[in-house]
């Protein structure tokens, strides 16, 4: 399973950091907390669910974490 941060949703959505923090917060996105507890890491099937409940057109995930481009 992959995962994204919340910068990376932010970007996808087009949205700030914090919103993407108030959605986990307010449980509109499910996140687990990284390994040192410093952010969340938000898994690929809460991003096609939030796409599925928000309308907002499907993300091409299959390459999200490729450095080439960012």
């Amino acid at each position: 399973m992959r995962y994204w941060t919340v910068k990376d949703v932010a970007h996808r959505f087009h949205r700030s950091q914090r919103t993407v923090r108030r959605w986990i917060h307010d449980g509109k996105i499910c996140a687990t907390i990284s390994p040192g507890g410093r952010g969340y890491l938000i898994p690929d099937s809460a991003i096609r669910e939030i796409e599925t409940k928000n309308d907002v057109p499907q993300a091409d995930i299959s390459g999200h974490n490729d450095v080439s481009h960012r």
